[in-house]
């Protein structure tokens, strides 16, 4: 593009006269300029870039060129959204970020929501923006690589919104223009989907939940959000982590800790529940303009529309301490005592618990779009669709599967890892004790991923065909489905009319530490599956919430000596008792030996009689 700046200078006394015309957009405007001097006589029509500083519309140059001011660098624009809407949904929102690439930047800023039918935009609101139903507007000044407040555009999906609906905002400053777009898919139902351990219930969705918008997972209690912004629990409550507080409404998202949740709500403000041994649920008073949650084991982080982060709970390892100076943040995610930041930039910012290098950010992670922690590893996912991952690696959380790639999402529960590939596809790594990393065979039309403790959640847009079974055992014995070995209870969603072998082993043993050395303490002795099945034996899927249960009888050893050895005997000999049963230990000193008394589980020297509630020792003393 040719530029006025670029004709040959004039002599002195050469008349430059400008006529602005018309626009171009706001980018560029045509102008006319007309040269006349010795041997110039013509007029021209150029396309020049909309200048901030113009010397004037007519003017002469008798001693030299005009110095034309310099294109300023526009702002940018970004909106992003967080899953997939669905048809009647009330509390849909987008976030619309403004930067400044380029240097110091003055004067009105103006962001314009472009409304269309389908999604209609019923509030924008940002810290230091002044809103309208349409557009925000401020005059301070944004420092170069700095970002305003994130503007949040809250939205209601019509009941007839398209399958696909095109978001769009524009930004004009200092006379340039800039637009940026989000592309929303739009569903009629959202599912959620559960697997894997069940102990608690936190796999057993609720029924009639169709209206999910987003899930969430805790250790042992599970979240959806609904599209009408109520919030949705199951699975353990021992410390009221599944009792929703009453009255909470017009919820945006949600997070899950370990026994602790969190709620964003659309006026900015968090609502917390649930454990609150270390001030995880104690939410700081005055925190508004929050954008984003996450929840720790017993930590919490919200992310603020001005891109700082606030912490609060335990601070054992550093967790809640933010990084002095970190902002443009955009994501925040909560491990188990570690913390992570995803910046505008492109790179994760992490502190608090390390000693797994959990908090060890590989060099040279860049391009990062989203980010998940579990319970002592982190996950990033990159732009191009791959998923790094580092820390501990005990179960294989950080293996991530060769040739994983057009990933859309990441999750992590506490030692296993999730990724939402953009086919619909849910592929899972990590631990597997209890299914967490089955993924369904046949799961389809998927749009969110979580990973609870030793669970895995989705949100489909269609209900699952598949039928859910539950493997358990009463004490967390082990048995194996098709041929793998899972404890204490599994989930599984599996084909109805599908065929699979169950079976366990006989005995199984926990063990204890008596009398300075570790022993087979426990016995469980397998007594018969709930169905009258035989050890090992098939089952078909037919029957959606079934749970097979092997049964088990449980003895505890009774650890019996005596001291010195030869000074007398002690009856029962060591052997297996049933759990609760009174045992009578008798002593009886050899010839020459006398009766001291007893020491473990019985003392002094009167009658010895042994509750059989786990292991026990007693040794029987004996004196010449």
């Amino acid at each position: 593009m040719r530029k006025i700046q670029a004709l040959e200078a004039p002599r002195a006394g050469v008349h430059w006269r400008v006529f602005f015309l018309r626009f171009e957009g706001l980018k560029h405007r045509i102008v006319r300029y007309t040269i006349r001097g010795p041997k110039l006589d013509r007029t021209r029509f150029e396309e020049v870039p909309f200048m901030r500083n113009y010397c004037a519309i007519s003017f002469f140059l008798a001693f030299g060129a005009c110095a034309f001011g310099q294109n300023p660098a526009p702002l940018a624009i970004k909106i992003t959204h967080t899953g997939n809407f669905l048809q009647g949904q009330t509390n849909a929102f987008y976030l619309i970020r403004v930067s400044n690439p380029g240097p110091r930047s003055t004067g009105l800023v103006t962001v314009t929501d472009q409304a269309q039918s389908g999604v209609r935009i019923t509030s924008l609101s940002g810290e230091g923006w002044s809103c309208s139903n349409v557009l925000c507007s401020r005059q301070d000044a944004l420092a170069a690589r700095q970002a305003y407040p994130a503007i949040v555009a809250l939205a209601t999906v019509d009941a007839w919104a398209p399958p696909q609906f095109t978001y769009m905002a524009s930004v004009t400053h200092d006379h340039s223009w800039t637009g940026a777009q989000d592309v929303t898919t739009i569903e009629t139902h959202g599912y959620p989907i559960a697997w894997g351990y069940n102990g608690d219930g936190e796999s057993t969705v609720p029924a009639g939940l169709t209206d999910g918008v987003a899930v969430a997972g805790g250790d042992y209690h599970s979240l959806a959000l609904k599209s009408d912004g109520i919030v949705a629990a199951w699975g353990a409550n021992w410390t009221g982590q599944a009792n929703v507080p009453a009255g909470l409404e017009n919820v945006l998202a949600i997070a899950a800790g370990f026994a602790h949740n969190l709620a964003l709500k659309s006026d900015g403000t968090v609502a917390a529940w649930g454990y609150d041994g270390h001030g995880e649920t104690n939410v700081p008073a005055g925190l508004t303009d929050v954008v984003a949650l996450a929840a720790g084991e017993e930590h919490s982080l919200a992310l603020k529309s001005d891109g700082t982060v606030v912490a609060w709970g335990s601070n054992y390892f550093g967790e809640s301490g933010v990084p002095v100076g970190l902002t443009n943040v955009v994501a925040v995610a909560a491990g188990g005592w570690h913390s992570l930041a995803l910046k505008s930039d492109g790179t994760v910012v992490a502190w608090g618990y390390n000693y797994d290098g959990e908090t060890n950010v590989p060099a040279g992670l860049k391009n990062v779009v989203a980010i998940s922690a579990g319970s002592y590893h982190s996950l990033a996912l990159k732009s191009d669709g791959t998923v790094a991952a580092w820390g501990a690696d005990w179960s294989g959380q950080t293996n991530v599967p060769s040739g994983l790639k057009n990933v859309l999402a990441v999750a992590a529960g506490v030692e296993h890892s999730l990724a939402l590939e953009s086919d619909g596809a849910v592929v899972a790594w990590g631990s597997n004790w209890y299914g967490e990393s089955n993924v369904p065979a046949g799961l389809e039309n998927v749009s969110g991923v979580a990973g609870g403790g030793y669970n895995s959640l989705v949100l489909a847009s269609s209900p699952s065909s598949l039928i859910a079974t539950t493997i358990a055992t009463p004490d967390c014995e082990s048995f194996q489905v098709n041929g793998t070995t899972y404890s204490c209870n599994a989930l599984f969603d599996w084909t109805k009319g599908s065929a699979h072998t169950i079976a366990t082993t006989t005995p199984q043993y926990d063990y204890w530490y008596l009398d300075g050395q570790t022993v087979a303490g426990t016995q469980y002795t397998f007594t018969s599956w709930s169905d009258g099945g035989a050890l090992s034996h098939t089952i078909h899927a037919n029957t959606a919430g079934k749970t097979y249960t092997a049964n088990f009888s449980t003895q505890y050893l009774l650890m019996t000596a005596v001291s010195p050895a030869g000074g007398g005997t002690i009856s029962p000999p060591t052997g297996w008792h049933s759990q609760n049963a009174v045992v009578t230990v008798t002593a009886t000193p050899n010839s020459g030996y006398t009766f001291s008394g007893w020491s473990g589980a019985c003392t002094g020297t009167g009658a010895c009689q042994v509750t059989m509630w786990g292991a026990q020792f007693v040794q029987a003393n004996f004196a010449l």
